[in-house]
């Protein structure tokens, strides 16, 4: 799948060429292809894959951004108009200086980039200001956004992530707004900003449907026979309602391909990213472990159990610990050695230390599980390597015990685990 691309810069069209490059060194890159092959892609079906990736057309799906520079270099002498002050900047400014010196005379970009009024637009223009200094009106604006009825779950998934780390409970109150607009219909408001009006970001969906509108038949049996890769599905969907809607505007034709991409994946993975967003694991934790001791003033097991279990269903490792360890000892939440070795197994395969010396010390002395020396040693070894200062000694027992080959296969079995 790799190989060295072509210089395909074209001073006539500046920007759609770089953007077209860039995203075929994304095609050709070595990180998707060990996703691809780490999904059981062979390597024959990378290959077609980014064979045909190279047909389409991508600097004419790109080149409203050449637009961009094109209305700046021929745009009139403009009259009085408002302007965002520069601040001074010294020969000996900061990176940072320089960008605020800079972000300013970006502002006029913006409606070209983005379609007017629209989420992206107002976000990327607060961006902007706030580099440039200008935050008076920056929580104000982004409630504005999120309660905006045009703004759908990717949306509020967006200005919740940037809002995060300036105001972390407004960033809650947006992800929860999110979390509220979940439906097929509410998705459409999010992408069909990639079909309306004349900005970059509006003829981006026009002109990636006349691309693969632009595909032969070997592209199209290609598409057929890699559908095990998800992107190779979609695109294969959308060939095929473009074909047999030719007469219909893109938005129409491609709804329901982008409808049931939304339905059948994409929800689910947005829904666990906004709630994210609505609950700070690490505030989790510490809350719970207050509850668990009684340092909070009093001691509330039950109370711990549902702030670990937040923490726990957002993949925190420390959360779905200390729930596993809840329930193998039964307090605030039913006994279970099941749903405690799930949750054990679960942050051990995070590499948090302590739920990899509980999994190793099941396993060698057979408590609840088939005793499994191998799997012990595994589990020690994770355990090591986060720190755990007992996991060492642990294993040196363990190795007296075992020949040089189930060594291996422990070692194996700890590296494995190790890249998850």
């Amino acid at each position: 799948m790799r190989g060295k691309l072509p210089n395909a810069y074209s001073p006539k069209a500046p920007l759609s060429s770089v953007l077209a490059y860039a995203v075929q060194q994304l095609l050709a890159s070595r990180r998707l292809e060990y996703q691809l092959r780490s999904n059981g892609v062979s390597i024959a079906a990378c290959g077609r894959l980014q064979a045909l990736f190279r047909q389409l057309d991508l600097q004419a799906v790109f080149a409203p951004a050449d637009a961009i520079l094109a209305g700046a270099a021929n745009r009139e002498k403009p009259g009085p108009e408002f302007a965002v002050p520069r601040p001074p900047i010294n020969s000996a400014g900061t990176l940072q200086d320089m960008v605020a010196s800079t972000a300013p005379s970006l502002l006029p970009y913006v409606a070209r980039v983005f379609s007017a009024r629209s989420w992206p637009g107002a976000l990327a223009q607060e961006v902007l200001l706030a580099f440039a200094g200008k935050t008076e009106y920056t929580f104000e604006s982004l409630e504005a956004m999120s309660q905006s009825a045009e703004t759908g779950p990717l949306g509020c998934w967006t200005i919740a992530s940037l809002a995060r780390s300036l105001n972390p409970e407004l960033a809650r109150q947006i992800a929860g707004r999110g979390l509220d607009r979940l439906s097929a219909k509410d998705f459409r408001r999010d992408w069909r900003l990639l079909f309306e009006g004349d900005s970059f970001v509006g003829r981006l969906g026009p002109g990636f449907a006349a691309a693969l509108r632009g595909l032969d038949e070997d592209a199209r049996q290609t598409l057929a026979q890699t559908r095990s890769i998800p992107l190779a599905a979609f695109c294969d969907d959308c060939v095929q309602r473009l074909r047999e809607h030719s007469a219909e505007p893109a938005f129409e034709t491609l709804a329901p391909v982008l409808d049931a991409w939304w339905e059948t994946g994409l929800r689910t993975a947005v829904t666990a990213a906004l709630k994210r967003l609505t609950v700070d694991a690490d505030l989790a934790v510490r809350q719970g472990a207050a509850y668990l001791s009684g340092s909070a003033g009093f001691k509330d097991a039950e109370k711990a159990a549902q702030l670990f279990r937040q923490a726990a269903e957002l993949d925190h490792p420390a959360g779905q610990f200390m729930l596993g360890r809840l329930y193998e000892t039964g307090e605030g939440v039913t006994r279970s050695f099941a749903a405690a070795l799930e949750w054990y197994t679960k942050s051990a395969n995070q590499g948090f230390g302590p739920a990899a010396m509980v999994m190793g010390d099941l396993y060698s002395d057979g408590l609840g599980v088939k005793q499994d020396l191998i799997e012990a040693l595994a589990w020690y070894r994770v355990a090591a390597g986060a720190g755990q200062e007992l996991a060492e000694n642990r294993c040196q027992a363990l190795e007296r015990k075992l020949t040089p080959d189930q060594i291996a296969q422990a070692q194996a079995k700890a590296q494995k685990a190790a890249k998850r």
